[in-house]
């Protein structure tokens, strides 16, 4: 092997470890948020009942799981299952919006309940400022407002 193509061996081995260490850094990240998730699921399952949640509450599970699975990989790195960054709870509803609306509004519903119980409970960690622009963006996807990503160059949402 000539001194050319150890090198260029070495360049390829490193690109695999970096992506490698990417791929730790997300494992991480989602096994945090889950772990973080399942503690907070038993007083949530209460809540629910107690507020006498229209949904099946194996549903509700799944696609909470769901959501903070994606939540975990993001390129954000959220840090917590107990504040929400509006913008990015926007992007993914947009998101969801365009593959299946049925399923968009019923993950902003699920959201919306665990949003309320994270400030009934009063374990909401963001700020007051972040509480109110989510819940905004999961009531207009709730009544299937038009909702797009490109709301947020220019208009605030309120």
């Amino acid at each position: 092997m000539t001194r050319k193509h150890r090198r260029l061996a070495a360049r390829t081995n490193t690109a695999k470890i970096k992506k490698d260490e990417g791929s730790r850094v997300n494992t991480v990240a989602r096994s945090v948020i889950m772990q973080e998730l399942d503690s907070l699921l038993p007083d949530f399952h209460r809540w629910y009942r107690q507020h006498e949640g229209k949904n099946d509450f194996r549903l509700v599970l799944e696609q909470l799981t769901g959501f903070h699975k994606v939540y975990a990989l993001s390129i954000r790195r959220p840090t917590t299952v107990t504040a929400m960054d509006p913008e990015w709870l926007l992007e993914m509803m947009a998101a969801l919006f365009v593959v299946h609306q049925k399923c968009a509004v019923l993950v902003a519903t699920t959201l919306y309940d665990f949003l309320r119980f994270l400030r009934d409970s009063e374990r909401w960690s963001g700020s007051q400022a972040a509480y109110l622009e989510a819940r905004a963006v999961l009531r207009a996807a709730i009544f299937e407002d038009v909702i797009s990503p490109f709301r947020l160059a220019g208009e605030s949402v309120k």
